[in-house]
């Protein structure tokens, strides 16, 4: 649906579903290469932080966390629109998105430099 704007307002409904079917196929696309986990928010359970939001409160948007749950703005849809950075147009975009997040939140360089010696 277009709003009096012209700007798409989207379902809730619609979108979580859509988030949930395209999660699924990247899933089994993927073949468990990739280890994230999927969180979805509707408006009134998003965080007030502004970092859920580094370029603006549109919807849908994918972000980011490391394993310690903060947050990385740098991860952004590189081949997307530079003023949506954290919107996905297709499943090859989200599965790229999801590449660059586990290569740099994971593994033995991202515990080493977050932890330390801890582990």
């Amino acid at each position: 649906m277009f709003s009096e704007t012209g700007v798409v307002k989207y379902c809730y409904t619609i979108v979580t579903a859509l988030l949930i079917l395209i999660y699924s196929r990247l899933l089994r696309r993927i073949n468990g290469q990739i280890k994230l986990i999927l969180f979805y928010l509707q408006d009134e359970e998003e965080p007030k932080d502004e970092a859920f939001s580094p370029d603006g409160g549109y919807i849908p948007r994918i972000i980011f966390m490391d394993p310690s749950g903060k947050i990385h703005p740098e991860i952004i849809n590189e081949k997307g629109n530079p003023n949506y950075k954290y919107f996905y147009t297709s499943a090859d975009q989200v599965i790229q998105g999801m590449k660059v997040a586990q290569e740099k939140l994971t593994g033995d360089a991202f515990k080493k430099k977050h932890f330390g010696d801890e582990l």
